[in-house]
């Protein structure tokens, strides 16, 4: 049915946003965590029933093709490979801009994420502070998310 788009498949086969289109804020209710628009894969109702908010959970939040474990990776994913086929795998190169980090609401309240540290419950403003500390601390703009001159001008030569 799905597949040939028929009836009820063919709001199925749109995924999650899909169904919320047709159904609403009720389905949006019952729908899982999602973040660009995929299925988040830890975090509060999520396959990886996981509570305590972060680096990986910022990561789901940050990397710009969606939320999935090899994320931002490591170079220890890419031994005996060449070194240029590296930066293809890293986020720089997909265009992602501030604005497009939208935090679930399944994130937020009692149910939500909770400070790693201190077990309190985080808000949106926490969550939406850690996202802006990240870009500062990597040099790039807070409010634009794209890297500074500076930084531009470091990476002048480099790898990437």
């Amino acid at each position: 049915m799905r597949s040939f788009r028929e009836g009820l498949g063919h709001i199925l086969a749109q995924g999650f946003h899909g169904i919320i289109d047709e159904f609403g804020e009720k389905a949006k209710h019952h729908a899982p965590s999602l973040v660009k628009g995929m299925h988040t894969y830890a975090g509060p109702g999520c396959a990886f029933a996981w509570d305590l908010f972060g680096t990986m959970e910022l990561g789901q939040l940050l990397e710009p093709r969606g939320p999935h474990v090899g994320s931002g990776g490591s170079p220890t994913y890419f031994a005996r490979r060449p070194l240029e086929v590296f930066p293809r795998h890293l986020a720089l190169r997909e265009d992602f801009l501030r604005g497009e980090e939208i935090i679930p609401d399944q994130w937020i309240g009692a149910l939500g994420f909770k400070n790693y540290l201190s077990g309190k419950p985080l808000t949106r403003e926490d969550i939406k502070r850690m996202v802006q500390d990240n870009y500062e601390e990597w040099g790039w703009d807070r409010q634009t998310g794209v890297p500074t001159p500076e930084v531009l001008k470091k990476l002048e030569g480099s790898i990437f």
